[in-house]
């Protein structure tokens, strides 16, 4: 294959002096082994097919020991700011939508997983809702989908109406699994810390009759009977007021 040939097949332009146009390496006769794109002005690389092992890199490429053979893509970045991935979609139109689909074509559904893994080398703003350093994971196995931390000290927290500041966190479930709502520090010998100075706890709120239908109501069970205007809670033998 030519140089002329492989950048037709490509529809890559081909290389320029000018500074501004990509050049192109490692082009061998019959084919390509390694297609490596850089800002010939700068040098650093921008792009980069290795189809030997399989890989493709965006962005600064990967050093060779931290190439997984089972990764396809990775997309790279070095700066002192935020990097992110943008999909977009242009279309203005009632059923325009923008995905991104993670499938595995295993045939069981209890057998393999698919999964997303969200990982921090070692950010941990003081003031963000988001913050240490960690991993979470979000995948689907055996026909659940899970969320969690995979860090032994690692809390999940739920946090709505903001991100730039941790008065923004709801929930918490701590890494001892204990949950805490209006806490991300929920008290250790709680399951669940609910905790406010201007709301209060309501439970579940039944007349009467629908307290009696409760099918097989569990010793400890806590209800607001609005018959009578006084909580129940179940003995293990039959509902009683407090």
């Amino acid at each position: 294959m030519s140089d002329t040939e492989t950048f037709a097949k490509l529809k890559i332009p081909r290389p320029s002096d000018s500074p501004s146009r990509l050049t192109s390496k490692d082009i061998i006769p019959g084919g390509i082994t390694n297609r490596l794109l850089t800002k010939s002005i700068t040098g650093q690389q921008v792009f980069k097919v290795d189809t030997i092992n399989g890989w493709v890199n965006i962005g600064i490429d990967q050093p060779q020991f931290n190439q997984d053979p089972n990764i396809v893509l990775y997309i790279t970045k070095d700066v002192d700011s935020y990097s992110g991935v943008n999909l977009t979609n242009k279309n203005a139109g009632t059923l325009a939508s923008t995905d991104m689909v993670i499938t595995n074509d295993t045939v069981d559904p209890f057998g393999g997983f698919v999964d997303l893994g969200i990982n921090s080398s070692g950010w941990a703003d003081p003031d963000y809702a988001t913050f240490d350093a960690g991993a979470g994971f979000c995948y689907c196995v055996d026909d659940n989908f899970y969320v969690g931390t995979s860090g032994a000290a690692s809390d999940l927290h739920f946090f709505t109406g903001g991100h730039d500041s941790k008065d923004y966190i709801r929930a918490t479930i701590d890494h001892h699994g204990n949950m805490g709502i209006g806490t991300t520090t929920p008290n250790a010998n709680a399951i669940l810390d609910l905790t406010s100075t201007t709301k209060a706890f309501m439970p579940p709120r039944v007349t009467t009759t629908q307290r009696d239908n409760i099918a097989s109501p569990t010793e400890g069970m806590v209800v607001y009977n609005t018959t009578t205007q006084v909580l129940n809670f179940y003995t293990g033998v039959a509902w009683a007021a407090v």
